[in-house]
């Protein structure tokens, strides 16, 4: 029951990576969404996450509605396959449950103890909204073109 209600707050979520931080309030390196040419109703945005010199910390943007952040993503998604340049390492992606996030990180771990033992061929991929490690290597021995992300 919890998952749900936790699932429903994280629906309107969502997570930029590879963001500079700013010292300044009003978050300037917003200016890399307005590439994506919408500019949703943030609600909150606020980092999270230890200071790091190397790497920026997450930003986590609320939008006031699911349409929106849904359209934030697609967005990015259209708009890296278009060709727009994004800054190294950036990236946008959606809020994840406590669960769900509990879930992808022991298929990390998996997937680097699989990796070190000498598989190859293999990457986490969502199946029914559940991670899971797949290969994209056929049973006969071929090489599977990569799935587009849906």
């Amino acid at each position: 029951m919890q998952e749900n209600v936790e699932s429903e707050n994280c629906f309107s979520n969502v997570l930029v990576y590879g963001l500079l931080e700013s010292v300044s309030s009003t978050i300037p390196q917003l200016t890399l969404l307005e590439k994506l040419n919408i500019s949703p109703a943030f609600s909150k945005v606020f980092r999270f996450g230890k200071i790091r010199a190397e790497i920026p910390r997450p930003l986590k943007i609320i939008i006031k509605s699911k349409a929106e952040a849904s359209q934030l993503l697609e967005s990015f998604n259209d708009a890296k396959l278009g060709g727009v340049e994004f800054p190294q390492d950036f990236r946008i992606v959606k809020d994840k449950t406590p669960l769900q996030r509990e879930l992808l990180k022991s298929c990390h771990s998996e997937l680097d103890k699989r990796v070190n033992r000498g598989e190859s061929g293999l990457h986490i991929k969502y199946v029914n909204g559940v991670s899971k490690i797949v290969s994209n290597i056929s049973k006969n021995g071929y090489r599977l073109p990569p799935q587009p992300k849906a």
